[in-house]
């Protein structure tokens, strides 16, 4: 599942209200509602205040979108659900689908020895000629390694490395391929001493 900006007036959900609809939640004001009925119940009451003063409409919004063919099929493979624009893994639910993937993998029950992602094929590994992720991700590993998997995932992000590649090399980092002689010399972050 992902999500692309656009601009202008949001698809409305309840005009008269001013609701709108992102492909997961309803808006209203500034408040997020699973259920229409619920958005719908506060607005009716907000708005009979007399001191009511409607927020304006977002100029840019996200529009989420189903899980495509592909991430269908991952899904199934480990058991999560896609229900009411999130995804679910046994009672837990996720707005990320990697977060629901790391998650699912971690609860296998396999002793640590065996452990490989089943997920772990069914998106390609960046190759070798996509150099600037294969930095990016050399170089968040070496972040984990030295400082935690948040920033390690932020420095990643930031590089545009793909959700679901960080996903696995953060779930995995041992798996990944070596890096380059190049990598480990450039991509070096190494502690201070003290």
């Amino acid at each position: 599942m992902g999500n692309a900006q656009f601009s202008g007036e949001p698809p409305l959900a309840a005009p008269d209200l001013r609701i709108w609809f992102d492909g997961r939640r309803f808006h209203y004001q500034q408040y997020r509602y699973d259920r229409l009925a619920d958005a719908m119940a506060y607005a009716m009451i907000d708005q009979r205040r007399p001191d009511f003063q409607p927020l304006p409409l977002p100029l840019t919004w996200e529009k989420w979108t189903e899980p495509t063919s592909e991430e269908t099929k991952l899904m199934t493979t480990v058991g999560i659900i896609y229900e009411n624009g999130s995804y679910r893994y046994n009672e837990f639910r996720y707005d990320q689908l990697e977060h629901a993937l790391a998650y699912a993998y971690q609860n296998q029950d396999r002793p640590q020895s065996n452990r490989q992602p089943i997920w772990w094929p069914v998106f390609k590994r960046q190759r070798r000629a996509n150099v600037t992720t294969a930095n990016a991700v050399a170089r968040g590993l070496n972040i984990l390694s030295v400082r935690n998997a948040n920033l390690a995932r932020r420095y990643m992000e930031h590089k545009q490395v793909p959700n679901l590649v960080i996903a696995r090399v953060l779930a995995e980092p041992t798996l990944r391929r070596r890096e380059s002689a190049e990598q480990s010399h450039s991509e070096a972050i190494k502690p201070s001493k003290q």
